[in-house]
């Protein structure tokens, strides 16, 4: 992963934290803390990380199409590795 969606992990999971405690209240922050801290740091975690992964795959896919596709390729999806196992082909304008 590049070090971007590192730190958009960080800080999203930071501003879901902030938000939380924004809804919960200061007053009840310290005992959810206590009570639920393996539910918040799974969720935290989770959370960062689905933000992180979110932005990586969306770098690639942009990076992924850089050189033109030449007129007359051709692509096709299979079930398995089999030529005779094509399902569908998508042809290049």
């Amino acid at each position: 992963m590049s070090a971007h969606a590192v730190r958009a992990e960080a800080l999203a999971a930071t501003a879901l934290g902030l938000f939380s405690a924004s809804v919960v209240g200061l007053a009840h922050l310290g005992q959810q803390a206590v009570d639920d801290w393996p539910w918040l740091v799974l969720i935290l975690t989770g959370f960062g990380t689905q933000v992180g992964l979110d932005l990586d795959v969306a770098a690639t896919a942009r990076l992924r199409f850089t050189t033109p596709v030449p007129a007359g390729a051709a692509v096709e999806s299979r079930i398995t590795g089999q030529p005779a196992d094509a399902i569908a082909t998508w042809t290049a304008p």
